[in-house]
C-alpha cells in the first residue's frame, strides 16, 4: 500500500515555508511518495491579475527540486475552473493508495467549510503542520480535531514543525521593493524571479532601484557592520509590512528603512550641526539622548545634503525623523518604520522579540484591508507602552511626542 503525500498550494512564489513542510511532511507522515501541486485556480483566495500559472509551476519545480521523494504535479493547472481538493483527491484515489493531505493551522481549521468536506475525509488522512507560533490556536485545533472525528471520521495527525512563517504576499513586497530575497527563497527561485521581471509593481514617488542599491551600497561601506546588519533588518521587515500595508509606497518606505540610521555613528556635535543647518528643530530630550539624536539629524541629512537628493522626498523625511519617537497622527509609513525598527529580526531583547513574534503570529496577511491597519496601529501603541515603560523603570526623561503617539494610536483603534 503506497502512501502518497498530496501538498497543494498557490506557491507564488514558493518559498522556504512551503519547503521546509515538504521535507517535515515527507518524514514525519512516513511518505512513500510527495505530489506536489501548484494551484491552477485556487478557490479560497484572489490571484494577481497578472498571474501565470506557468511560472508558478516553474518556481515550484526548482523550489522542491531537492526534496526527497517529491515531485510537482502540472495537473490542476492544466484542469478547467476552480482547483478544488476533493477532486485532486478523486484522481489520484486508488485501491493500493493510502492518501495524506498537507493543511497548514489556518487551512485545518476551516477543512469543513472546503467543497464537499465529508469526501475530502473520506479519502484523505489530514496531516496538519502546527507551528509553533500558532500556540494562541492550540484550543481551537484540538477542539477541532474532535468535532471532525465526531462529524466525519476523520484520521487527523499533527505535525509539529517550526517553519517560517511568511505570506506569499509579504514576498511579493520584499520583490517588488527590490529587497533581499535570499532569507526566503530557496536556490534559483529568485533568480526566476529577476529573469522574468516578477512581481514588478507601480511605485509612487521619483525613487528609483538603481538610487536604493547603490544607497544600499554606499552604507555598507559606511556602517559598521552590526549597524548595517540592523539597517538591513528594518528594510526587510518594512517592506515586509509595507506589502500589506501600502504596496504603492515600497521604495519611499525602503528608502526610509535604509536611511533611518544614517547618522547613529556620527558624533553628537556633527549630528547637532547638521540639524541646526537644516533648521529642524530638535527637541530638548533629544539633544541629551544619543539614541534619539540620530533621527532628526538623519532626516535633517536626507533634506540638505545634495548626495541624498534622490530620496529627499517629504514622506521618507518625516518617517525618518519620526521613527524613534513617533508622534501624533502618524502617516502609514511613519508607523510601518516606526514598527520595523523595533522588530527587525536582529534585535535580541526580549520585549522586542515578543513583539515581532506576537506581530507575525497573528497573521496580518489573513486580515482584511482595515483590519491590518488597526494591527498595525495596535502594536505601534504597544511599542510605545514598552518604550515608556522602559524609561520608567531606568527612571530616564520620556518623550512628549511618545506619549502622544501611544495616546494616539489607542484612541484610533
Amino acid at each position: 500500500m503506497e502512501r502518497l503525500g498530496i501538498y497543494g498550494g498557490t506557491f507564488a512564489p514558493p518559498h522556504n515555508g512551503h519547503v521546509a513542510a515538504a521535507r517535515a511532511f515527507v518524514e514525519d507522515a512516513r511518505l512513500d511518495r510527495l505530489l506536489i501541486f501548484p494551484a491552477g485556480i485556487p478557490p479560497h483566495k484572489q490571484i494577481a491579475a497578472d498571474d501565470d500559472p506557468a511560472h508558478r509551476l516553474a518556481m515550484a519545480r526548482i523550489a522542491f527540486a531537492d526534496v526527497p521523494r517529491a515531485e510537482v504535479s502540472d495537473w490542476e493547472i492544466r484542469q478547467s475552473g476552480r482547483s478544488y481538493t476533493v477532486l485532486t483527491l478523486e484522481h489520484l484515489a486508488a485501491p493500493d493508495r493510502e492518501l495524506v493531505l498537507l493543511t497548514g493551522t489556518d487551512m485545518f481549521l476551516t477543512l469543513d467549510q472546503w467543497y464537499r468536506p465529508a469526501d475530502i475525509f473520506r479519502l484523505a488522512e489530514i496531516c496538519c503542520i502546527r507551528r509553533e507560533a500558532d500556540a494562541e490556536k492550540s484550543a481551537q485545533i484540538e477542539k477541532k480535531f474532535s468535532e471532525y472525528w465526531e462529524l466525519f471520521g476523520a484520521r487527523v495527525r499533527l505535525l509539529e514543525e517550526d517553519a517560517l512563517v511568511l505570506s506569499s504576499s509579504e514576498l511579493r513586497g520584499i520583490v517588488a521593493g527590490g529587497g533581499d530575497l535570499a532569507p526566503y527563497l530557496p536556490n534559483g527561485v529568485a533568480d526566476y524571479i529577476a529573469a522574468h521581471r516578477l512581481y514588478r509593481a507601480a511605485q509612487n514617488g521619483s525613487i528609483t532601484p538603481a538610487d536604493l542599491d547603490a544607497l544600499k551600497d554606499r552604507l555598507a561601506a559606511e556602517q559598521s557592520p552590526a549597524r548595517f546588519a540592523h539597517t538591513c533588518g528594518v528594510e526587510q521587515t518594512a517592506l515586509r509590512i509595507g506589502a500589506l500595508c501600502a504596496p504603492g509606497e515600497l521604495y519611499r518606505l525602503r528608502a526610509a528603512a535604509l536611511l533611518h540610521d544614517a547618522t547613529k555613528e556620527y558624533p553628537c556635535e556633527k549630528q547637532l550641526k547638521i540639524a541646526a543647518e537644516s533648521g529642524i528643530i530638535v527637541f530638548d530630550c533629544e539633544k541629551t539622548s544619543s539614541a534619539l539624536l540620530h533621527a532628526a539629524s538623519a532626516a535633517a541629512l536626507i533634506g540638505s545634503d545634495p548626495a541624498y537628493s534622490a530620496f529627499a522626498d517629504p514622506a521618507v523625511i518625516d518617517a525618518v525623523r519620526w521613527h524613534t519617537t513617533g508622534r501624533e497622527g502618524m502617516s502609514v509609513l511613519e508607523q510601518i518604520i516606526f514598527l520595523a525598527d523595533y522588530i527587525e529580526p536582529t534585535r535580541t531583547h526580549a520585549a522586542c522579540a515578543a513583539l515581532r513574534e506576537q506581530f507575525w503570529a497573528a497573521d496580518p496577511a489573513a486580515m482584511d484591508e482595515d483590519a491590518r491597519f488597526a494591527h498595525l496601529r495596535r502594536f505601534v501603541c504597544l511599542e510605545a507602552e514598552q518604550t515608556i515603560r522602559h524609561l520608567l523603570d531606568r527612571g530616564a526623561p520620556i518623550a512628549e511626542n511618545t506619549l502622544r503617539a501611544r495616546n494616539w494610536a489607542l484612541a484610533s483603534n
